[in-house]
């Protein structure tokens, strides 16, 4: 074989092991960026739903201190957070959630069993 046709094929096979690792080292480079924007977004979903759900269960806790229960709308939608957060969560935060989501239920009985 020609020094000339086995430089050439040397070249193309150098060639092609950097193309191929320069494209390797890309695609593992977007998945690992793509890997940590989903675990982020991820928890900024969660953070926004905890928050939603802390100020719904405030907002059904004081609403039952000072009214009866007229409106239910506050229950509602705090048990609807309750049950997103379940999808997701693990059994010692639903059950501390559903300490919560009682507190408001309770409060709203015992004012209810007073004024009768």
């Amino acid at each position: 074989m020609d020094g000339a046709y086995i430089s050439a094929l040397a070249a193309l096979a150098g060639s092609s092991i950097g193309g191929l690792a320069t494209f390797a080292t890309t695609w593992l480079n977007q998945s690992y960026q793509h890997k940590i924007q989903r675990h982020s977004n991820e928890r900024a979903r969660r953070e926004r739903l905890f928050g939603d759900f802390m100020h719904e269960a405030a907002s059904a806790y004081s609403d039952a201190m000072v009214n009866k229960l007229e409106n239910s709308t506050g229950l509602v939608n705090l048990y609807s957070l309750k049950s997103r957060m379940s999808l997701f969560s693990g059994e010692d935060v639903l059950q501390e959630a559903d300490k919560v989501t009682t507190t408001p239920r309770r409060t709203h009985g015992r004012i209810f069993a007073e004024g009768l």
